[in-house]
Parts: structure tokens; sequence; C-alpha cells
């Protein structure tokens, strides 16, 4: 904040004592420190215990008050002390106050004011001047202005700070003999009174508060700004992100600016469950005339229920449109606006929403370093602020991470410096919360575990970016529960918020608890489908209640089934109301079973009869139709196939049709298609009348012009919609550049002549003809042209050159000098500051410069990429891996990201988002990152990337649509067709990362966990984090990094069945890590025999199988040893995998060791083939070699198969139950087993991203497919294949009955004339999916 809002000047005389002695003379000054505390200097009072008399010569009617010696510090050897306290003995007079105690750092040169009570000057003189430096007694020297000196009856006053608008010490006057006045500062006055110890500035995670206004910084501007909308409207949106501090604005910062000039603010939150007509019974009674009402956190009840919301909406409207009505500030996350005013809004918020940015550069640094400058006696080691800020700008959402870190540096704080070693200690920003959150966990007992994480994970829900905050009432914690509320409340992972009227609402203690904390995050991924379902029922029972319990809004059919199923499982943490509505379900349903039984009873006797007249005809033309239908289906996947290079939406449909004839054979067809469309969610092939060749849209994208190749030109209204609505605008011929203003009124278009005509979207018309055409052949050289949001100016930047014309007089402006530097192009022009943003040339460097329309007078520049965001009002600027955003025609930061290679960056067509699209391409898909610069989020997309028909090419362009949820909604035009796609995945990090991939000759590295949900990966040392990384892969985070642990060798990763722990080889050890944090929690000595100790085992492969959450085998130096991993204890004595000096070094060379479904049992791979070892009866079995030469090339597990790859390429599935060896499968030597799918078919991965499907029983090739490039080690977890891959991770399912459906889904249709003319013979004409 301002320092107007800490202190002011203007308060200190009421903190002003005059000391007299027992003539009642003046005899020097102090001032208060506390209510009933006054300062002075000790050789002002003297070494006499008597009582001291004060006055307040400033107040009204000079008070006076009788005063103790509380302590007293003489001037002692080394020239420090001199500090008297005096406590009143009466109550201090109405009017005194206290002021604020800050530190001077820096002194020098800084201003100060102090006042005094010379001889014949007793009733007060103020002197002002600057201070210079500390001397050795640790006092600064005070220079005065011209004017009176600093001398006898200054003694004992304030010394006022400007800069700081706090005392930072007291005046010792020139009467020693020196001429020189010093200061005493504040941090020495505080080690005095124990009383004067400074509060911790900080407030955790929690909000600000009125109270906590003289901490509050960085704001300044928005606090203006904020003001001065509530002055002008009444009603104001605050939208924002998480975390970046809508509610301490409006508390810290809004509030006492509003009440300092006597306006009355009501701040409320409302309550879960609350009605309109309730939250507004709370607020009428605060809404007096001029009165402001703050509601909080508005999102948790338009996330809850949007018709509420707009209820309560509609009722501030009418509330604040009474003559004398109060003006409204609310608060709201920014993904909840969006779905609040798509579902109809209220006029009143057109105009009246401010947007809040998350604190970055300057104005985060005060937010770190202001505070702490106004506590005395407490200062940041050099470097400490440096590493906040640096770590602050490695993700979004981390201001409250920022606050909780520094409240725990406090803490921390070591004499009264806070500390680089305690900044490390607590793991930093990021790792701060998750760390005490971790610890205070950890320090439990077992038996209080459960319920915390009950409790925890009752307090949050499902959100599409991961999971939410869902604040409860604290009457409706479950009474077993209510416990440990103040065991968490204790350890400040839950708050209670106690607002006027209301009841206590008890919630996390901040959102960053759950991205950060990742034992939390377990837990709710865990519990992800019961919180999804909890989170609807428990709505619909809110409804059903609210209803007066109405019957038509049970839950019946498959909703009570699975309530049932969810009530059977977690009776406890359903509320009571939920089970009521249930029980209503099952009364209901009862109820109609008896009303069906007689009907059901009379058909079933109709069906039978029926069933048995038909069952013979079927029977006898069964197998005619099975062969036809094969024969059918293969010529289709053919077909399929064929069509794959020409038309993607036609090799889908016959795909589709392949698999409807026959599964089996359309397996490999579908399967290619699955990989191109798993992300998509629909493709209309003929959406658009004319194909978009070339389409210019606005912001919104609400309007849009689209041109052919052969110049027809046609305007769209809500083109992205259910209903999208055209006109024809014209042709012209060689269309060059298109552009729609903002507001979407007007389009201009430049064609290869340099003419520039101008269209009035709102009517269809003849266009301005603004440019005539020029007359020079070839005018247009990489030209640009641009026009003004309203559609008021167009400027077209050619050549190096710029023209600005004025659409109405359809002329020059002529007053507009050109550029001195070269222009390369053209951002964007602004109405409100007249100007437009160039592209020039300077130094061999790109430069953006904001120019006046009018003279072209230069306004401000800056360094950027060509490429700009918000149809060029956003320029980006790439540096140290960092992305930042900067307002064109503002110049403030708008936002930042960390992305290494951010200077290979694109837009979409509506300039909203930062699309980071691969380089290089393969296969059917590639994966695309869209960065919203509006809360700095990141989500991730694979995209479709073959021409959708034979007829048209790839053309037109991709939009992003803000949806109501936050998360963009992608769209991609290919001439006439629109494929939208999913919602897309949010992600951590963006960019390209593990961009050197791990070596070849690595055996398992990267490692996936059972559920596919994090990567374990070891990088080299050119990457972005050497060592061992943990990647969630399904938001891309990077969850921990071990930089130390860099094992030689090749490499060998494997996660425990339960994804609780991570192995790794470090030379001789295993170690054992925590797969949460890569902490090391065991460290395992792997034995060696006798014979092989001489022997060199650089490089021996060292490998494990993991046969239980708890045990796993190690196979090292030819001995198989078996480990607790609770104990880090060897079960039992290590076995030799060979009974001669050279077999254990053949197996010390060459093993590998598998797991097999018995955990007693392991295969050992040799050099002669693999074989059997009982480790409970220590014997070895008979060998599977169904080759002469069985050397192991490659292998995959699941469950009791095994794909086993020889020295020939050719694989086996082998049976590790049964014994049963498959007939060789014909992989080549590039094509290595990858894993199975649901249904038992193998997948083989090989060189340019190959995936190939094989049948095992028949050792068909089914399908093959090609993953995007640069995607490294696939593997298949569960029912997925996941690979990672430079911009992210892939993804696909692999159960086959799923892809239909999904397909059809998706791009169901019937044939097209061309498509029918190509079936083959005896064929469904009818569409495929009906």
């Amino acid at each position: 904040m301002g320092d107007a809002a800490v202190g002011s000047a203007r308060e200190l005389p009421a903190a002003v004592v005059r000391v007299r002695d027992d003539r009642g003379s003046v005899v020097g000054a102090g001032f208060l420190v506390a209510p009933d505390l006054v300062c002075t200097c000790a050789h002002v009072v003297g070494d006499d215990a008597r009582p001291v008399r004060v006055d307040f010569p400033m107040l009204p009617g000079v008070p006076s008050r009788t005063a103790r010696v509380e302590a007293w510090r003489p001037v002692r050897a080394d020239g420090r002390g001199d500090i008297a306290l005096l406590r009143l003995v009466e109550p201090p007079p109405e009017g005194s106050a206290a002021p604020a105690l800050g530190t001077a750092q820096n002194p020098w040169g800084r201003r100060f004011r102090v006042p005094g009570f010379p001889a014949g000057r007793e009733d007060g003189v103020w002197v002002g001047g600057s201070l210079r430096e500390r001397q050795g007694t640790g006092w600064v020297q005070m220079q005065a202005d011209d004017g009176p000196r600093i001398a006898r009856g200054f003694s004992g006053s304030p010394v006022w700070s400007e800069d700081l608008a706090a005392v930072i010490g007291m005046t010792v006057a020139a009467e020693r003999g020196s001429g020189t006045a010093y200061l005493i500062p504040s941090e020495s006055l505080v080690e005095v009174a124990d009383e004067l110890a400074p509060p911790c500035p900080f407030r955790g995670l929690r909000a600000f508060r009125a109270e906590d206004a003289r901490y509050f910084f960085g704001r300044d501007e928005e606090i203006d700004r904020l003001a001065r909308r509530v002055s002008r409207q009444r009603i104001v949106l605050v939208v924002g992100p998480s975390g970046c501090g809508k509610s301490s604005l409006v508390d810290a910062g809004l509030r006492p600016r509003l009440e300092a000039a006597g306006t009355p603010v009501a701040l409320v939150r409302p309550v879960p469950g609350q009605s309109a007509e309730d939250l507004l019974a709370v607020l009428r009674p605060a809404a007096v005339p001029g009165a402001v009402l703050v509601v909080d956190q508005f999102e948790e009840v338009v996330t809850a229920d949007p018709a509420t919301a707009r209820d309560v909406l509609r009722l501030l409207a009418e509330l604040t449109a009474e003559p004398a009505g109060p003006r409204v500030v609310l608060t709201l996350r920014a993904g909840s606006l969006d779905g609040l005013l798509a579902a109809g809004g209220v006029p009143a918020l057109d105009d009246a929403t401010m947007f809040l940015a998350p604190l970055s550069g300057d104005r985060l640094r005060q937010a770190v370093e202001r505070p702490v400058a106004l506590t005395p006696g407490v200062a940041y080691q050099d470097g400490v602020v440096d590493r906040v800020l640096a770590d602050a700008r490695a993700g979004t959402g981390l201001l409250p991470l920022v606050e909780f870190t520094l409240t725990e540096l406090w803490q921390a704080r070591d004499a009264g410096r806070l500390t680089l070693r305690a900044y490390d200690e607590l793991g930093g920003v990021a790792g701060a919360l998750a760390g005490h959150a971790e610890r205070f966990y950890r320090a439990l007992d077992p038996a209080g575990r459960e319920p915390v994480r009950r409790l925890l994970v009752r307090l949050a829900r499902p959100a599409d970016d991961g999971f939410a905050v869902r604040p409860t009432r604290v009457d409706e914690v479950p009474d077993d529960l209510r416990r440990v509320v103040d065991v968490l409340l204790g350890a400040r992972l839950l708050v209670v918020r106690e607002d006027p009227g209301q009841p206590p609402v008890l919630a996390l203690a901040h959102e960053a608890l759950l991205r950060n904390w990742q034992t939390l995050r377990g837990w709710l991924e865990a519990d992800r489908e019961f919180l999804a379902w909890h989170a609807q029922v428990r709505e619909r029972a809110e409804q059903w209640e609210r209803e007066g319990r109405d019957r038509s809004l049970v839950p019946r059919g498959g909703q009570l089934a699975t309530a049932r199923q969810w009530l059977d499982r977690r009776p406890a943490d359903v509320d009571r109301r939920e089970h009521d509505y249930v029980a209503a379900g099952q009364a209901a349903q009862r109820r109609s079973t008896r009303t069906r039984r007689a009907a059901v009873s009379a058909m079933a006797v109709l069906l039978l009869v029926s069933a048995l007249l038909t069952a013979r005809t079927v029977s006898a033309n069964q197998e005619l139709d099975t062969t036809v239908r094969r024969q059918g289906a293969q010529l289709l996947r053919d077909l399929a196939e064929r069509q794959a290079g020409v038309s993607a939406m036609s090799a889908l449909q016959f795909a589709l049709a392949s698999w409807r004839h026959d599964p089996a054979v359309g397996y490999g067809a579908l399967l290619r298609q699955q990989a191109m469309f798993h992300d998509v969610a629909e493709v209309d092939v003929d959406r658009f009348a004319v194909p978009m060749d070339e389409v210019a849209t606005t912001p919104t994208g609400h309007v849009a012009v689209s041109a052919t190749a052969a110049g027809e030109l046609t305007a769209w209204h809500d083109p992205w919609g259910d209903a999208p609505r055209s006109w024809p605008l014209g042709e012209v011929d060689g269309v060059e550049g298109i552009r729609v203003s903002d507001d979407g009124t007007r389009v201009a278009v430049v064609d290869t002549t340099a003419a520039i005509r101008v269209w009035d979207l709102r009517e269809p018309g003849e266009p301005v003809l603004v440019r005539p055409a020029s007359a020079e052949a070839d005018p247009l050289d990489d030209a640009g042209v641009e026009i003004s949001p309203s559609g008021g100016h167009v400027v077209l930047v050619n050549k190096g050159l710029v023209e600005v014309w004025d659409v109405a007089r359809r002329s020059r402006v002529p007053g507009f000098a050109p550029p001195p530097a070269e222009v390369l192009g053209m951002a964007a022009l602004d109405d409100e500051t007249a100007a437009v943003a160039l592209l020039e040339r300077r130094d061999d460097d790109a430069v953006h410069v904001v120019r006046s329309l009018e003279t072209g007078a230069e306004i401000r520049s800056m360094p950027g990429m060509s490429r700009t965001l918000r149809q060029g009002r956003m320029v980006l600027t790439c540096a140290d891996q960092v992305l930042t955003g900067w307002d064109a025609f503002g110049g403030a930061e708008v936002f930042h990201r960390t992305m290494p290679d951010c200077d290979d960056i694109a837009t979409e067509l509506t300039g909203e988002y930062v699309v980071v699209d691969p380089v290089t391409e393969s296969g059917g898909f590639s994966v695309v990152t869209y960065l919203d610069p509006r809360d700095g989020r990141a989500y991730q997309s694979s995209t479709p990337s073959a021409d959708l028909t034979a007829d048209q090419e790839v053309a037109g362009g991709t939009v992003a649509l803000r949806s109501p949820d936050g998360t963009p909604d992608i769209r991609h035009v290919r001439g006439r067709a629109m494929v939208r796609m999913r919602p897309p995945r949010p992600v951590e990090e963006i960019g390209e990362q593990h961009s050197t991939p791990p070596d070849t000759i690595d055996l398992v590295n990267p490692a996936y966990s059972e559920d596919g949900s994090l990567m374990a990966v070891a990088e080299g040392r050119f990457a972005q984090a050497p060592g061992v990384s943990l990647i969630d892969t399904r938001t891309r985070r990077r969850v921990a990094t071990a930089p130390d642990l860099r094992p030689p060798g090749r490499l060998f990763l494997r996660f425990t069945p339960d994804n609780a722990r991570l192995l790794v080889f470090d030379g001789p050890d295993l170690l054992v890590l925590d797969a949460r944090d890569l902490a090391e929690l065991r460290r395992l000595r792997l034995p060696r025999p006798a014979e092989l100790v001489d022997e060199d085992d650089r490089y021996w492969p060292r490998t494990v199988a993991v046969v239980e959450n708890r045990t796993a085998v190690t196979l090292y130096a030819g001995l198989l040893t078996r480990w607790n991993l609770d104990s880090g204890a060897r079960v039992g004595e290590p076995l030799p995998a060979g009974g001669t000096a050279r077999e254990l070094l053949t197996a010390a060379e060459r093993g590998v060791v598998l797991s097999t479904p018995d955990p007693d049992r392991v295969l050992v791979n040799t050099s002669h083939g693999q074989r059997w070892w009982d480790l409970a009866a220590r014997t070895g079995g008979d060998e599977i070699a169904p080759e002469p030469d069985s050397t192991m090339l490659a292998a995959a597990t699941a469950g009791s198969r095994v794909a086993i790859q020889y020295s020939t390429g050719r694989a086996y599935v082998h049976d590790l139950r049964s014994g049963a060896t498959s007939a060789p499968i014909p992989l080549t030597a590039h094509v290595a087993p990858l894993g199975f799918t649901p249904d038992g078919k193998l997948l083989a991965s090989g060189q340019d991203e190959l995936i190939q499907a094989w049948d095992p029983e028949t050792s068909r090739l089914l399908g093959e497919f090609r993953l995007p490039a640069d995607t490294i080690r696939p593997v298949v977890r569960g029912t997925r294949l996941i690979a990672a891959n430079k911009q992210g991770f892939v993804s696909l399912d692999l159960d086959a009955p799923r892809w239909f459906e999904a397909l059809c889904a998706a791009a169901g249709r019937d044939y097209t004339p061309s498509e029918v003319d190509q079936l083959p013979p005896g064929a469904d004409r009818g569409n495929p999916c009906g």
C-alpha cells in the first residue's frame, strides 16, 4: 500500500509528550510506543526513581499524566544506551495513539522530521533534515536543514521517516558537547521492552484484513482504480485467479481507504447452502445510505449453484437501484466469471468488472520488503529477497505460498535476521507449506491419521483443473471428526470463518495445499470418483430439501443404484441429508416396482414364445453370415488404410464400418483412428457453407470473416456456436489480409493491389473503399493491415512504411510522421490513447514502439518478440526461459511464466492464448499447449494433424474460446469442417522438457508408476533438471528432483505396485526412495559372491523384480537376493543364479530378473534362455528356450503373461501359469514388445515413434500408428499407453470396446456419395454408427 495507508505524519502529534521536572519546566520530549508506555532518553528523566510528569501538548486541552519509570538504561561505556521507558499511572488521554515503528536499513539520505521543545519554544517546533550513516555505537547521525538546530529540548522525541511513514528511532539532541544530534534506532528501543517485540507482519495463508493495512503493500494502483470504480459504479466485480489477493485488496486496501473517508463498509462471505434471500438478509442491515457492501469469495455461490448466484445479483441490483441504496463490491475467481455471465448476468455488470493480476516485479518486491522495514530489529540477510522473488516467478498462484513462507521464515529468524539457511530448510516458496503439512501429519500417532485424512478430503471437491476448496459449515462436520478440527486449526491447516450474522464456516487454509501437498493430493486422487459423486448428490439433496422434499426430485434408476453402492462403502462420509435423500429414492423405487411387476410377468411369456420360434432360423444362417461379415470387414479395413493418407474422415468412416462388421478384423484400423482422434469431441465436416481458407475473428470469437482461395468473403455471427449465421460480403481478388475490429462492427480487407475496403458488419451492405489501389506493379511486400478496436482507423504497413487512414473520411491522417527506423510489422491500434503499436528495427533488434496516430510521435518503446497476444495489444518477451506479457500501450507487466524455448510460440485466431506447437510432426496427431495469460494457467490437447477430406487442405486455423469453467474451448477450422476438442488437460510445466532423452543403453529409464500417474526419469547434466526427477504425468508438474542422484552405468528405475517407493541402483547399492519427494528411505548394499570379487562390475546390469509392495528381488553379480523394503533386511540368503563361477559371471554380465505371479518365483534371463528360480525352495527350474539362440533382447510382462523377444527379432508370449508358449510373432530387430492391451493384444514399439498391435493367438499384425515426434520410451500401464514427449505426455486408451463408442460420438455420420461409391459389394450402406 501507499505510505498514507501505513501511517501519516499527521498522526504523530497524538503520540508526542513533553517531559517536565519537579518545578514544571520542560526538560525533554518523549512519545508513546504502546497505549500506556512512553519512551524517552534516560538522561532526560535522570536516575531518580520518583514519578515523572508528562503532558500531551498537541492534544486538545494539553492533558497531563503521571508516569513511573519502568526501565532505565543509561549511556554505557561503549556509548550505547540512554533509553528510558515510563508507564502511565492514569489511563492515557482520549485521542492519544502510538505510531508505527519502522527500521531504516540504509539510512544515508533518508528524510526525517522531528518535534522538539527547546528553551523559549516550549510550545513546540518541528525540524526536518536527512540522516547520515550509523556510528560505531549503532546511533545514526542526524543532519538538520537550515533553521533551528536539534538541541536541548529535542532529546527523547520521535524521528519520523517520510518515506517509510513510521517512527524509525528516538532523538538524542546535541547537548553532549559534540554539536551533533543522533538517532537511537527503533530496534534498540525494542530490545529494552519485551512488549515492543515486533509482531509478525506476514499473514501466512490468511488474507490481509483491515487491521493488517499497515503491512499491505504493492497494490497502490489497484486500490486507486477500485476506489474510482466504486465511486462510479453501483456494482463492481473484482475478478482474478486464485491466490492473486482479491480478498486482501478489498479488506486491507479498499476498506481502510473508504472508512478513512467516512464511508461505512460491511464485508460478508457466503455460507455453503445459503439462499439468495438469506444472504441478502445478512447484508440489508448494513445497507445504510452511502455504504459499501463487500461480498467476498462470491465464486463459492457461483460454483455451488449458478441460479442462486444470479438471484443474488438480481436482488443486489434492485437494492443498489434504490435512491439511497448502497454500492456493492463482489470478489470472484476468474474461472467462475464466464459461467456467471454466460447464464445471463445483470446489466449493471457489463462495465463494472475489474481484473486483478497476480503481484509481480517491483510490486511483489514491495510486498516482501516493506513489511520487514516496518518491524524494528528485524532484517533480511542479503540474498533472501532475491531468492524469494526468483522462486515466486517460477509458477503461478504462488502469492499465498510466498506469504506462508515468509511467516515461517519469521518464526525461524536468527538474531533478528531472516536467513538463507532457514529459507532453504523450509524448502523455499514451493516447499514450505507442503513440508509443514507433511511434518504435521507424520508426527501424528497412527490412530489420529485416519480422521485427519477424512476431514481434509471432505473439505475439497473435484474441479476441472484438479481440486478446489469446499468450505463447510462447522455444524455440518460429523461428530466423529469434530475432535480433529481443533488439532488442524492449531496446525494452521484449517481456518474458521466467522462473519457477522453468518454461521461459522470451516475450510482448508488455502488452495495451495491442494496443489502442493503431495500426500493430500494422493488422497484426493484416490477418492476422486467418490468426491465427484458426493458433490453431485449433495447438490441434488440440497435442491430436494429446498423444494420441500419433492418426490419428483429423488434419485431413480442408475443414479439410485450408484448412490446405494457408495452408501454401502462409505456411510460415514455421507451426511444425514444425503442419507435421507437416497432413502426417499429407495422408497419411490419400491412403489414403482410393485406397479410394474404384473405387466412384466405378462410380457415375459410373450417374449419366450417369440424367441423359441426365431432361434431355429437364426442358427441356420449364422455361419454363413459370419463368413460374409468377416470378408466385408477385411475389405473395409483395407479401404480405411488406403484412405489414411488421402482423407482422414473417410478413413475413420471405413474403419468404423470394418469394426462393426467384425471387431477382430477392424481392430488395427480403428486403433489408428483412436490414436489420431482420441482428444476430439466432435467433427462437423460440413460445418461451413463455404471453406474458410483464411479467417479472422474478434477476441471473443463472436464475429468472424472468412475468405475462400477465390476471394469469396463471408461474414459470420456466432461462428463457433450452435447456430452460426452468415451472409456474403462479396468477392475480392487476391485477398492479402483480413482484420476484424475488436467490437465486431467492422472488417478491413487488403488485396494484392494494396486497396483497403472496410465493411460495416452490423448490417449487409457495400464496403467503403478507404485506400484506393496502387498503380505500381506488385505494390505489397510482406504487408500487414490492422483496424482499430472501434473500426475508426486502419493502418497499413508495407515495405517498411506506415500509412494511417481515417475510415470515416476515407483519407490518410496528414499529421502522422513516418518513423525514422524500418518498420517490420504492426501489433495493434488503441482508440483510448489514439496510438498505434509498431514493430521497428533498432540496432538489429526488434522493438515495439507506441506512436501517436495523429502525429507519429513516439510515446514509449520496449523490446519484444514479433509474436503478440490479444490482437497485438500484448507484447511478449522471452528471456532466461521466462515468457512475459506486457501491455503494449500501458507498458505494465500482465503475466510471466517459466517456459523453456519460449521463443518458439504462436497464437490462435482470437489472440487470447499463447500456443506452443511442436516444430516437427509425425504420425496422426501432435501435442499442443495453450497458455492463458489471464491467469497463467496452461493446458494441453492432442490435435489431429491430417487433412480431413480429400478435397480440402488443412486451412483456416485454431480458435480457443474461454469456457465457463476457465478452460479453453478449442476449435480447429479445416476448410468447411470444424473439429471441436475435448476439454484440454491442465498442466503446470510448459515448453520443451526432457530435451536430453535418456541414454539408449539404459535398461529402464524413464519408469512409470503402476497407475501411470508418475514418471521417474534420470536426466543428463544438460537437462533442465539434472539428476532424478519425479513428474506428474497428468499435470506435468515436477513433483520432486534429486539433483545429486546421478547413478552411473545402465540405469534401471522401478516403482513398487502401490506407487509408494521408487527403486534405483547407485553403484553396488539399491536405493529405496520415497515416491512423494525422492527422499532416501533405505540404502541396501547388494551382496557379491566370493567367486566374482575381483571382476570388473562397471558394465554389469543391475535389475530388480518387485514381487509385492514391500518385497523386491535383485539380480546383481549373479546373485538373486530378496529384500524386505520396509526394514531393508534380506529375506533369506542370496541365491546364486548358476552353479559355477562361469555361470555366475554370465548371469552377472547378461542377467535380467523378471517377476511372476508367484511371489516365491522369478524368471532370470541368461545367454541360454530364461530359467525359473524358486526362492523359497532355493532351486532352479527348466529353461524357456524356444529358439536355438534364446538371448533375450526385450521383454514385456502383464500378470501371468510375458512376451520375450529373442535375437532373431521374433517374440513369443509365455503363460507363466500354464507353461504354454505362443507361436513366434515376427517382430523385426527394430521393434520391441511393449505390453499387453486389456483384451490381450501385444503392443510393440519401434523406431520413429512406431506403435504396432499384434494378435498373439494368430501371430498377425493387426495395425500400426505413430506417436508424435520426440516421444520416448512408451509403456503400457493398466488400460492406457503412456509416453513422454518434449511438449507433454501422451496417454491413449487401450480398451478397444470404448474406441467405437467414443469415435462414433465424435464423428458418426452417414456416408458421402463418393464414399458410397467406394464401398465393397454387399457392404452395409447405412451409418456405421447407426
